[in-house]
This record gives C-alpha cells, structure tokens and sequence, in this order.
C-alpha cells in the first residue's frame, strides 16, 4: 500500500498545504510554497519541533504566573518563521531589531512581553534622535525609527499571533505596543530621484576596469545590475541558475528550493545578455558553487561592504549602493516594456510595488559597452 504524503495541495496548482496529528496536536498551516520537496522540507521541520515539544519552556514560565520574556518569544519565532518559508535576510533583520527594542528595559533574556507599551517606543525613539537639526540627519532618523519598529513587529504579526495561540501560549495585550506612532511622518516619504549621468558614468565606466582586473567586485556589478537581482539574492546566486537555452540565448532563474528562498517566495525568470553570462560564466573557471567567492559571510561584505566603497569611491554619494543599481535596472524594464513585465523582472509580489517605486524614469541613462542590457 503506497504511504500517504504528508504534504497536500487543497486547490491545483495552489500551495501545499499539511494536516498531521503530532502529539495529540493538530498541525494543519499553509507550507508557503508551490515546491513539493520545499514543502515536504517544512513539514517535517514543523513535526520536528511538536515531537521535541519546543514550547515546553515557554509553557512552564506561564505556569508559574509570568509572561514569556522577549528572548523566549524571538526563539520561538524564529523556528516558526524558517518553517513557515521567510527569507533568512528577514528572520534576521525582524528579530535584530525587536532585541533593539526590548534592550530599551534591560536584557533581552529578562525583559517580559507586557513590558512592551507606547512608554517603550517613545523611549527608543527619543534615545536615538540626532543631536544635530541639520534636517538630512532628521529624515534619516525618521525613516531608520519607522523602518525598526515595522521590523521588530512582525514579530507579532496576524500570522505569528495565530501560531502562537494555537499552541496555547496567551500572550499580553500588546496593541499599545504595536499601534503607537513612532515619529510624525511628515517629510519621510522618499520621493525617488533619477541620478543623473555624471553620477551613473563613473560606475559604468569603473565597471569596464573591474573586468579587465578580473575584480570579483565585477560579478557583484552584473548581479545588481543588469539582473538587479537583490542583495541575498546576489549573496545566495549559483552557477546552477544560468542556463543556455538550444538557439544560444541565456537566462537566469531565481528558484525557490532547500538552500534559498527570494522575497516574495517565487520563482523567475531573468533573461541574460550574452556579455553577462560570459563575465559570470568565470565563476565556473575557479570552481565555485557560488558566482561570487568565498562563504556566505564573505559574500555578504563582498556586496554590501566591499561594492559599497567602491562605489563611493567614485564619487556615489547617496545612501543606498547595490539596491541603487537594481533601481536603475527596474525603472528601465518598466519604462520600455510596462509595469506587468517589470514586476516579473524584479520579482515583486504586488505590482503596486513596481508602480510605487519603479515609474519615475522618463528616460534612463545609457549603459555604456559593453552591452549589459
């Protein structure tokens, strides 16, 4: 009799779905993927974690009258959050910032949840204000606050407040927390600028020196650029993506699969000038798995450490580098071939996201040779 798999689709061609009883527990949830081997991966990780009885701890401190503390709440997310398919990039970056903000009152490993209230976001924020009024420094506080607290709270989003209540943890009300404004939003929306040709010159025309040195700091440039992939995704790119297809074309797939999931959690499709797949082609000549060299650490500061400064070095002086780049790329595709094959591109969930940002170029500045278009 052939075994019943443990991941199901409720709908064809919609995501998987399991429903499997662990201890006496339920566990029925979305796997977040159209992937069956994705999803089989999550399952298992999912009845791991009821089987190892991983809300035990967490269970016992209620018992004894308190809430959880935010270090035990962050642990537990985390676990959820990886089987539930969120990229490592925002795992990291959610839980980062919610330790920030907990070490307003103290360790993180001692602050309790019900010590999180509005007196928490005003004190974090005013321990970060700028001294000087110099108003640059201001906008840049506004949107740096805004963006640490959207982050720390996902920590308590609809879906983690799901998980944690199926599980029996009853947690403080936390709406104080959660719905007090952080700053007066007046003057942080960010009205995209094109950059101008005397800045975009210089990067183009070092991108053409990076080559001739064999620079690895060349295979970050037609990452962010001409694919303007995103920096993990440039981080996490592997030779196995590029294909040549039977006319002599070549494409670039981001998948969703066990090593990496994008944001946005879907797979696509980048076509590639013949020029790019030759510059990362020389990946294959050193023998790596990765287009860009070294762990994952080394990759990470390759982009956002290394690239940076080069980038400043010619003379770049605003505030985002690699993402910059993608910028560029992403208002091109929507100005010569529309909003819907942008979106595609750069792999946006929401088209309302590519029309947001992505529609301000009029016209782009020219690549110079060779072609990376």
């Amino acid at each position: 009799m052939k075994k019943k798999d443990i991941v199901y689709q409720r709908q064809h061609g919609g995501p998987y779905w399991i429903r499997k009883q662990v201890n006496g527990r339920l566990i029925f949830q979305s796997l977040r993927t159209h992937n069956k081997e994705v999803a089989r991966e999550r399952a298992r990780g999912l009845i791991r974690k009821a089987e190892e009885k991983q809300f035990e701890a967490i269970r016992s401190t209620q018992t004894r009258g308190g809430y959880p503390t935010c270090e035990e709440i962050a642990v537990l997310w985390k676990e959820l959050a990886e089987c539930r398919g969120l990229a490592k990039r925002t795992i990291s970056t959610s839980l980062s910032s919610f330790r920030k903000v907990a070490r307003t009152h103290g360790k993180v490993e001692e602050v309790r949840l019900n010590q999180l209230t509005r007196s928490t976001v005003i004190k974090y924020v005013r321990r970060h204000r700028p001294e000087q009024s110099d108003p640059e420094a201001l906008v840049r506080w506004k949107r740096t606050m805004k963006s640490t607290f959207r982050q720390a709270r996902q920590i308590f989003a609809r879906w983690a407040m799901d998980e944690f209540e199926e599980r029996g943890l009853h947690l403080p009300d936390l709406t104080e927390f959660k719905q007090a404004e952080v700053v007066n939003s007046k003057g942080v929306a960010k009205t995209y600028v094109q950059p101008l040709e005397s800045e975009v010159r210089p990067i183009f025309e070092g991108a053409v020196m990076l080559e001739q040195e064999q620079s690895p700091l060349y295979l970050v440039f037609l990452l962010v650029y001409p694919l303007a992939l995103r920096a993990g995704e440039a981080e996490n790119a592997r030779l196995e993506w590029l294909q040549q297809a039977g006319d002599g074309s070549w494409t670039l797939r981001v998948p969703v699969d066990q090593r990496f999931t994008p944001k946005g959690g879907r797979d696509r499709l980048l076509p590639v000038h013949a020029s790019v797949a030759r510059g990362l082609l020389e990946s294959a000549a050193r023998g790596e798995d990765y287009f860009l060299p070294g762990g994952a650490t080394a990759r990470r500061n390759l982009i956002e450490r290394d690239f940076s400064e080069w980038m400043k070095g010619l003379g770049w002086k605003r505030m985002k580098k690699a993402h910059e780049l993608r910028a560029l790329q992403g208002c091109r595709w929507y100005t010569e071939q529309g909003a819907e094959v942008a979106q595609l591109l750069l792999g946006h969930k929401s088209i309302q996201t590519t029309c947001t940002f992505y529609a301000h170029y009029t016209e782009t500045p020219e690549a110079l040779e060779p072609n990376w278009c």
